[in-house]
């Protein structure tokens, strides 16, 4: 069975709540239930404005980082650049703030043609 959403549900028991006001004289017995029905939807009601304000603090906090965690990455980059300009790009001290050295390039040996090989003779 479908309910709906909360406030679709909460309409619905206002709704009841005040149609039988009226009855409340010929139905005595249903006016305890009556009044907590009412309070019940009012604590619904209330309760779905607190998830909708959290929700808000949610999305605010989480942009908040997502901002923090993008400066503090960009800051690592330039602290990152500062050590390998002091150290070098090679340097194994480096690996202590995280920072892989580079590999040393290895350069290879031409191989002679045939024209440079005749010279070197």
């Amino acid at each position: 069975m479908s309910y709906g959403t909360y406030g679709h549900q909460v309409d619905r028991w206002r709704v009841m709540v005040e149609n039988l006001e009226p009855l409340l004289e010929s139905v005595p017995h249903a006016s305890d239930d009556r009044e907590e029905l009412a309070r019940l939807a009012d604590e619904v009601r209330r309760l779905t404005e607190e998830i909708q304000i959290a929700k808000a603090n949610l999305l605010d906090v989480t942009t908040r980082r997502r901002r923090a965690a993008q400066a503090a990455r960009k800051k690592r980059l330039v602290i990152a650049a500062r050590l390998q300009g002091h150290f070098g790009f090679e340097h194994p001290a480096l690996l202590q703030f995280g920072i892989e050295p580079r590999a040393p390039r290895k350069r290879r040996k031409k191989k002679e043609t045939g024209e440079e090989a005749g010279r070197k003779e």
